[in-house]
């Protein structure tokens, strides 16, 4: 893989963690600090791109990704305990899902559970 290049990840930032509730941030909007310790867009006209994803969660939940409004960026996938996803990068080179402008990335789940993720994301125009 060439440097740089969206399949090395190297152009990419990566935001990984663990938490428990029902709405579990990746990126915050811009302005925001909702969500501790994640970054934040640093434009209103920013888009939060996620380009590789890796979730488990705890308990069987329906686990949607969405935008920091609410706004639900993919289905509800229904998980059993101690379940995952995983999207690695495209082979064209786009996001698996986009926020709108200003806004930041959010997993909303059907009940509490403990949620380990790691994100690659990029902000894009």
């Amino acid at each position: 893989m060439a440097g740089g290049t969206l399949n090395s990840r190297s152009v990419l930032t990566h935001t990984f963690g663990n938490a428990t509730g029902t709405s579990v941030g990746l990126v915050n909007a811009f302005g925001s600090t909702a969500f501790a310790n994640m970054p934040a867009l640093g434009s209103r006209n920013e888009r939060a791109g996620v380009y590789a994803l890796l979730v488990t969660v705890s308990a069987a939940v329906t686990l949607t990704v969405q935008d920091s409004a609410g706004t639900p960026l993919s289905q509800a996938f229904q998980l059993a305990a101690n379940g995952s996803i995983a999207l690695d990068v495209t082979s064209n080179g786009d996001p698996w899902f986009q926020s709108s402008p200003g806004l930041g990335l959010q997993l909303a789940l059907s009940a509490s559970a403990t949620v380990g993720f790691d994100v690659y994301w990029m902000p894009t125009l």
